[in-house]
């Protein structure tokens, strides 16, 4: 009984170990099943489409494509060569389609890419059930380039500063000594780019879609303000010399010295700077100076008329003297009050050029005359005229030195050196416009010392006068003598010890004197 027991169990568990080999076998069959069925499955995917996920960028399937290779094909489709010209230069406009290309194109692979991975997340199962039907992704952009309004705008800035340049007036550049001429440059245009047309032109090409095109720009020219016409005569002055001929050729190398001289805007003139010391090597003469209120011998005596006339045409300009001294003594080729005195170093004449455009000096000494003119852009209104108007105050008298002298007759006097009496002037500075005073300006005062009176006179000393020889005496017969009268002699005597009396006190006298 028990042996049928054990039995009966031991072929319960063959039974049992025969199902569950059933089992299991059924099972591996089934996975090895589900395998074939899934490997099938991507066989047929690929067979109906090589790639689950579509890619359509404006219109283009760039599904079979590398990123950058897709960024080409639109980049063909939408060529960017768009330029800006004017004159011979050419500026390119910055590009504008390609970064939205590759933004459109790098967003596009980006979305497939995570397509493509939520596809290959998908469960056996899900997979294995979707055998029959695949699952497609579209993944679809379109190309956007909006407004190009600020890459317009800015590059519209660009060419403008690139070709935009300023009017250039005419200026003093130099002077012709050949022909006694300054040279005035040429004026030239400036030009300014319509900044807002060529902004929306810009606008314009790109919303028609011409990209490769060249948008000519407009530049508006602009005129300089000064032209050459506008340098003239500021102002003038002549004046005369004498016949000595030592002081003319001072004068001439002076007015020499100063011709031709440029003076820009803002730049002191200085009659001993430009002129420089008056020398004998320089060819400068000794004439008549004043130095310290006496005239003296000096090389370059004279060079002062020039000074002085280059001093009336600087006024007459409308331009004011930095320094400026009158001499010591009334000037005879200005009027009074109107001079300038200078001697190396000082004193000094000069002026500062306050327009803003250069000046040009001209002085030439010819004939006994000399001609300053300042050569520039006039400062006085149209049909005005400068000059300076000066008037006598006083006259200072000048007190004689008298010189004791007892050749010069007893109580009487001989002018020996005339001299003069000095003066007091004040000066104006006038202007008029057609012939009619407008204005008047107090400028200076200038006093002038007198030139020394001398005069020689006796006060002291009787006029001494010689006898007059005696006559020779005539050869007479011999005649007998006579004798005299006693009261004859006595007055004959008389008369010769008084005429001895008057000689020896005037003797004393005379020695008193010259003592």
């Amino acid at each position: 009984m028990a042996a049928a027991k054990k039995r009966k169990r031991k072929k319960k568990k063959k039974v049992l170990y025969r199902k569950m080999l059933l089992g299991f076998s059924t099972f591996l069959i089934v996975f090895i099943t589900g395998l074939l069925i899934l490997k099938t499955t991507d066989r047929v995917r690929t067979a109906k489409a090589e790639e689950p996920v579509v890619i359509e960028i404006d219109g283009e399937d760039v599904s079979d494509l590398t990123q950058e290779k897709a960024v080409d094909r639109l980049m063909r489709k939408y060529p960017w060569n768009m330029t800006v010209a004017y004159g011979e230069k050419t500026y390119p406009v910055d590009d504008r389609i390609t970064p939205i290309i590759k933004q459109t194109v790098a967003d596009a692979f980006e979305e497939a890419a995570k397509e493509r991975e939520r596809l290959d997340s998908k469960t056996f199962w899900n997979r294995f059930w979707q055998a029959g039907g695949l699952e497609s992704v579209n993944v679809k952009y379109d190309l956007e380039f909006g407004d190009i309004k600020d890459i317009a705008a800015d590059m519209a800035v660009k060419v403008a500063d690139a070709s935009n340049f300023e009017p250039e007036d005419s200026t003093l550049t130099e002077y012709d000594a050949e022909n006694g001429k300054f040279v005035v440059a040429p004026a030239k245009d400036g030009v300014e780019i319509d900044k807002d047309k060529l902004a929306a032109d810009i606008r314009e090409a790109f919303e028609k879609g011409d990209y490769e095109e060249t948008i000519m720009a407009e530049g508006t020219p602009i005129k300089p303000q000064l032209t050459a016409d506008a340098y003239k005569t500021m102002g003038s002055y002549t004046t005369k010399t004498t016949a000595n001929e030592n002081r003319n050729t001072n004068v001439r190398l002076a007015a020499q010295a100063i011709n031709g001289r440029i003076i820009q805007p803002g730049e002191q003139f200085s009659f001993n700077t430009v002129v420089g010391q008056r020398t004998e090597e320089k060819g400068y003469k000794t004439a008549p100076a004043y130095s310290d209120g006496q005239t003296v011998q000096e090389y370059g005596g004279g060079v002062c008329q020039v000074s002085s006339t280059l001093y009336n045409a600087v006024i007459a300009a409308g331009l004011d003297a930095d320094q400026r001294r009158g001499h010591s003594y009334e000037p005879s080729y200005v009027t009074p009050g109107q001079d300038a005195t200078v001697s190396y170093q000082q004193p000094d004449f000069a002026f500062t050029n306050t327009t803003a455009h250069p000046i040009g000096i001209k002085a030439s000494y010819y004939d006994r005359t000399v001609y300053v003119e300042l050569f520039g852009v006039p400062i006085l209104e149209e049909g005005v005229k400068c000059y300076m108007d000066s008037s006598k105050l006083s006259d200072i008298e000048t007190v004689p030195t008298y010189v004791e002298d007892p050749t010069v007759p007893f109580g009487q006097e001989v002018v020996d050196q005339s001299g003069s009496n000095g003066s007091v002037w004040t000066t104006d500075i006038v202007k008029v416009k057609d012939g009619k005073e407008i204005e008047r300006t107090f400028l200076h005062k200038t006093t002038y010392k007198g030139h020394e009176i001398v005069i020689r006179r006796n006060t002291t000393v009787p006029t001494i006068t010689p006898p007059p020889p005696a006559p020779a005496p005539e050869v007479q017969p011999e005649a007998q003598p006579q004798e005299q009268k006693p009261e004859k002699k006595k007055e004959k005597k008389k008369e010769e010890k008084k005429q001895d009396s008057t000689q020896e006190a005037a003797n004393a006298e005379t020695a008193q004197v010259q003592q």
